[in-house]
């Protein structure tokens, strides 16, 4: 299993012309590979990834300035050019979006270069000289560019290997990133303790979450509390002349706004996944498509500033250390539209419909009723093996 840690750099000021000085080299050699590969395309030529890496010692005769910025950065920035002009053409043959690969812009607020770690383990790292630990500070060499201060509010993990790491420059300053292959966890929990202690959970607007025990959590509102700031923020620059240094300062200004919301919103999800999944055994969730609901202009900034999409992979990693099951039930169960007591299907039911009535007159609220039949759906896979259609849950009341 692979995850991530990231921690803030804390460089100084001559550290941080090296660092942008880096990341700009990274650039350089990206777009250049970009207009190469192009015009070679136009000739008919077909050249691979390596044949790009293997042009790097010519143009930094060419451009002596690239040999300040470490040689594995310069490669990784070449290699990431090729995958993304190959999934170009993927996606073409596929008949998906092809999104042809961009020139990168020096202006463009986050700037990035990989470093390559050689699989160090995270326990040996400072036994190689690059990872400097005492009481007062934490300190780091980066290749070409020296020791770098950072803040390690958290230890690396024994046992996991470093693959790689990556400095990028965010709104706030410069983090470091590393890549960590961690060994495989032990085996989840038997089928017959996760069904006892299950729950599902039905997606919201108004009530981010509803549980089929009957809780609801309700959705943060992270960006529609700062909306009016924002709004204030992007007013003002609006106002300031195109490439004036206010207009810069008014960028930055709402870029650390939306930085914020972004971090309210990831703290938020992160922590209450952290919760459900050491809370329960088995858990099942919809399986929704974000892009086909987003389509309805109504609910659309209410759908994509949710978080249902970063919440359910914040779930599924969460569960997956707390050594739980997470299900996620097939996009065309019908959980909203049965019943969960009797197993009446209500095929005309609408969004605007929030309460069901049963032929014996018993109200329940269909989000609650949804979560309750999720609750039932995943309790029926691990038990049985089996993915039920809606008609085929509707059997199981006769």
């Amino acid at each position: 299993m692979n995850k991530t840690y990231r921690y803030k750099l804390f460089p100084r000021k001559d550290q941080l012309e090296k660092l942008s000085q880096a990341a700009g080299c990274c650039r350089f050699v990206y777009n250049e590979a970009l207009a190469y590969r192009k015009e070679q395309y136009d000739l008919g030529t077909n050249i691979s990834g390596f044949d790009l890496i293997k042009r790097l010692p010519q143009l930094k005769v060419v451009h002596p300035w690239l040999s300040e910025a470490p040689a594995t950065s310069l490669q990784k920035s070449v290699a990431d050019l090729d995958i993304a002009y190959r999934h170009f053409f993927r996606r073409v043959k596929q008949r998906q979006t092809p999104g042809f690969p961009k020139f990168k812009s020096k202006h463009d607020q986050k700037q990035s270069f990989n470093l390559k770690w050689d699989n160090i383990s995270s326990s040996s790292a400072t036994y190689f000289g690059c990872i400097w630990r005492n009481k007062q500070s934490n300190w780091i060499r980066l290749a070409k560019m020296g020791w770098f201060r950072l803040e390690m509010h958290r230890d690396l993990p024994e046992n996991a290997i470093i693959k790689s790491a990556t400095v990028k420059r965010d709104i706030d300053g410069w983090y470091i990133s590393f890549l960590l292959e961690l060994p495989e966890l032990e085996s989840q929990p038997c089928f017959e303790d996760a069904v006892k202690n299950s729950i599902g959970i039905d997606f919201g607007l108004k009530s981010f979450l509803t549980l089929s025990n009957g809780d609801e959590i309700k959705s943060p509102r992270h960006y529609h509390k700062a909306e009016k700031k924002l709004k204030r923020y992007q007013r003002s620059m609006s106002r300031k002349t195109k490439g004036s240094k206010n207009r810069l300062k008014a960028k930055q200004r709402v870029a650390k706004l939306h930085l914020k919301i972004r971090n309210q919103r990831k703290d938020y999800l992160r922590k209450l996944a952290f919760n459900l999944a050491n809370s329960y055994s088995l858990i099942t969730i919809e399986d929704l498509t974000i892009q086909n609901m987003s389509k309805n202009h109504c609910l659309a900034k209410s759908i994509m500033t949710s978080g249902w999409a970063m919440f359910a992979e914040f779930l599924a990693e969460k569960c997956l250390e707390a050594d739980s099951h997470l299900i996620k039930a097939d996009r065309w169960f019908a959980s909203s539209k049965i019943i969960f007591d009797t197993g009446e299907y209500l095929p005309l039911l609408q969004l605007k419909h929030r309460w069901l009535i049963d032929c014996n007159g018993a109200k329940i609220h269909r989000d609650i009723n949804a979560a309750r039949n999720l609750n039932y759906w995943g309790q029926h896979l691990i038990s049985t093996g089996e993915k039920l259609s809606t008609q085929a849950y509707l059997k199981l009341y006769h």
